[in-house]
């Protein structure tokens, strides 16, 4: 099922980073470059998204993440976007501090309300 969905996100244009170590996946990244109109509410974006970062928890605190981002950045700079997102579940304040030592910074708040 994964091969499947990563083939038909990268059909549709999305970039996919993988990170190897001794020959074998230790991580990767998989994002899109957005771009948004003006309307009477933003200015105009263009804009690389995150969709996903994951290493192999084996794997991490050896720069695998932050070598998947900085790759990232740089396809990001090449295509003149103006800023890189993501978004993380609440829970996950690992991957927060991760995200904040890249240099991102909070940005929204999203709220739920459960209805079943």
């Amino acid at each position: 099922m994964l091969r499947a969905f990563l083939a038909e996100q990268l059909a549709n244009g999305a970039i996919l980073l993988i990170s190897e170590l001794d020959g074998a996946a230790a991580g990767y990244l998989l994002a899109e470059i957005s771009a948004r109109p003006a309307n009477p509410f933003r200015h105009a974006s263009k804009s690389l998204y995150v969709h996903h970062i994951a290493v192999d928890p084996a794997l991490q605190r050896r720069r695998i993440g932050q070598e998947l981002i900085d790759a990232a950045v740089a396809i990001g700079r090449a295509e003149s976007v103006d800023a890189m997102r993501l978004d993380s579940w609440s829970f996950n304040t690992s991957a927060h501090a991760f995200f904040e030592a890249e240099g991102f910074t909070p940005l929204n708040v999203v709220f739920e309300r459960k209805l079943l």
